[in-house]
Parts: C-alpha cells; sequence; structure tokens
C-alpha cells in the first residue's frame, strides 16, 4: 500500500463544522485535506476537473452531484431529517454520512470503512476477496476505533430500504444484476446492488468471497470438506481462484 496520505477534498458550508472535521480528520496519518471548497461554483468547476478519492460535501449542495463526475466515496455531511431524504441521498450516490453535531467517533467509523476498502479492494490485489480488514493506522493511540457495522441497509425491491443485521445473514449470492441475501431464519432479500458493490458495505473480516458470485458469512460455516463449505445443509464449492485467500483464512 502506498505510503502517501489519501488527498481528500471538502465543501462543508459552516465555517465551525469545516474547522471541526479537518480537525478530526488530522489526527489520522492515512489522510490529508488538500482542497477546501468555499463555493458552488468552486466546486463546479474543482470537481469537473479534478476526481478526489473521497469527498465531504455538505448535504444542502446534495445537487452538486448531479452535474459533476462524482468522486469514488462522498461522505455527506449535516443532518438528515426522515427516511425518505436518506433513500434520495443514497440514490444520487452518497457512500457514508458525518452527522452533526459532528463526533469523533462518527469520523473515525466512517474512515475506516474507507480504510479498508481502499487497502483491501485497491491496493492488496490478493487480499481482494475479503470485505475488510481491522488494521488500520491513525496518530492518536488513546481513541478507540470501531471498524464493524452492526447492520446494513439493504435496497429491497418490493419493500424498499430495509436493515438487516450482518450476524443474520448466512450467505449471498449474485443474480443477475443484483443480490440474493439468505438470512439465518430462512426470509431472503434482494439487493439492488451487484456482488462488487455489495461487498464494499459488509463489515469487518467476517464475510470472505468463495467464488464469482457467492459471499459468505464465515461465522456460519458448519463444516469444510476440501473446497466445499456447508452453511445450513447448503453446500457450496470454493472455486480455484478464490481457494488460496479461503485456506490462509481459516488455517
Amino acid at each position: 500500500m502506498s505510503k502517501l496520505p489519501i488527498k481528500c477534498s471538502m465543501f462543508v458550508l459552516k465555517e465551525e463544522e469545516q474547522s471541526q472535521l479537518q480537525n478530526f480528520l488530522s489526527e489520522f496519518y492515512s489522510f490529508n485535506v488538500d482542497k477546501v471548497l468555499h463555493s458552488s461554483s468552486e466546486a463546479l468547476e474543482y470537481l469537473n476537473q479534478n476526481r478526489p478519492p473521497i469527498l465531504f460535501l455538505d448535504l444542502e449542495m446534495f445537487d452538486l452531484l448531479k452535474v459533476v463526475q462524482k468522486p469514488p466515496y462522498v461522505v455527506g455531511v449535516g443532518s438528515i431529517n426522515g427516511y425518505k431524504k436518506m433513500k434520495d441521498f443514497l440514490e444520487l450516490g452518497f457512500s457514508d454520512f458525518i452527522f452533526t453535531p459532528i463526533e469523533k467517533s462518527n469520523v473515525q467509523n466512517v474512515m475506516g470503512k474507507f480504510l479498508n476498502i481502499h487497502g483491501y479492494l485497491l491496493s492488496v490485489p490478493e487480499n481482494r476477496t475479503l470485505a475488510s480488514e481491522d488494521c488500520i493506522q491513525y496518530n492518536q493511540t488513546d481513541v478507540s476505533f470501531q471498524t464493524n457495522k452492526d447492520f446494513i441497509f439493504i435496497r429491497d425491491k418490493k419493500n424498499g430500504y430495509c436493515r438487516v443485521f450482518c450476524d443474520e445473514i448466512l450467505y449471498a449470492q449474485s443474480v443477475g444484476n443484483e443480490m440474493r441475501v439468505v438470512k439465518e431464519n430462512g426470509s431472503v432479500v434482494y439487493d439492488k446492488k451487484n456482488l462488487k458493490n455489495f461487498v464494499r458495505q459488509l463489515p469487518g473480516n467476517k464475510f470472505l468471497k468463495i467464488n464469482r458470485s457467492t459471499v459468505i458469512n464465515t461465522s456460519k460455516v458448519n463444516r469444510i470438506d476440501k473446497k466445499n463449505v456447508t452453511i445450513n445443509n447448503m453446500v457450496f464449492r470454493v472455486t480455484r481462484s478464490f481457494y488460496k485467500s479461503f485456506a490462509k483464512y481459516f488455517n
């Protein structure tokens, strides 16, 4: 992984919140806020010419994402009132949120998730089958750091966005352009994401991709027989390209 800090851009309207967020981010070795935007015209020009790895965007300026090339990871900063508005923000392409009043623990959680994705999916090709890892470094060693989420939101085709606790998930398989997510109680929900995007939202290192279409909850594995995995009487094949990381994980 590159030792250079990841460059961040920021467009937060309230100066106090902007300053507070910058101070929290300065605690990380891995990040450098190299561009602070102060107006919509400046943001429009800059983002159409540059694509920062991560953008902190004031939620009041959400319309900006409709007219610029969207950065890979957009963190909304502000307050959200109501379920419908959250749905609108997610559909626009926001990756995560830092709610006001800004708390250090919220910033740490968001940046931890980003570092997991950046580290595993972009910089460590041999480990791309893992959803994420817990290896994260930042300046202040006396601050506790949480990298795992208890739940994720799934955009079910029948019921809209629904919350699914990660410990309830047995496995998920891609079906066309969506994911079939099977829960421990036998119920099934469908997430309107492809496998790559679905894996990105999973927490910690509990979930492992074992073939091109399947990701499993490793804590639910009942049996391993050579290259087969059994979960609740369902047998899954670990294909050759994923076997190395699979064997390394369970050994």
